[in-house]
């Protein structure tokens, strides 16, 4: 048994830096008044299941919280999927448009004359890089308007773009 006169010593010796002690014997191995050493933390088994009871609460409720959004996601989930279909395709036809020969990027090969594998991969890098910007805030607005009950606009957009 580790007795507060033990503690006291220890903590004398330790020039007051703090001391924890974490009891976790039945029956316990620290005299319960070892706690109240200046410095000194003591913790046993009771303190363990207030924390890990606390935990479990805060759990749950955060547990509460995620059901709550994923039972709203589930609800939007049919507004929102032809938006990410329609996406999903705007990009794959840019892209393609991107390397659909004779296309701009073609005439430009022509014009710089044979490039190495590292100027190419730039040239391609560099290409892929303007589509996706330009997309980008069309791609923003279209989850906007999905977002606000406006899905019924992808097929206008879709038109529009020829996709």
């Amino acid at each position: 048994m580790i007795r507060r006169e033990d503690v006291e010593a220890a903590q004398a010796a330790r020039r007051g830096r703090p001391l924890f002690l974490i009891d976790i014997a039945v029956p316990r191995d620290v005299a319960e008044d070892a706690g109240k050493v200046s410095g000194v933390f003591l913790y046993d088994l009771d303190d363990v299941k207030k924390v890990a009871e606390a935990n479990l609460r805060e759990r749950k409720k955060e547990a509460s919280a995620a059901e709550t959004i994923l039972e709203h996601e589930i609800r939007e989930f049919p507004r929102v999927a032809p938006l990410a279909r329609g996406r999903a395709a705007s990009r794959r036809a840019a892209q393609a448009r991107r390397r659909d020969p004779p296309a701009e990027i073609e005439k430009a090969r022509r014009r710089l004359g044979p490039l190495t594998p590292e100027q190419e991969s730039a040239l391609e890098a560099a290409t892929s890089a303007i589509v996706n910007k330009l997309l980008h805030g069309p791609t923003v607005h279209l989850k906007q308007m999905a977002g606000n009950g406006q899905a019924e606009h992808v097929g206008f957009i879709r038109k529009l773009f020829g996709l």
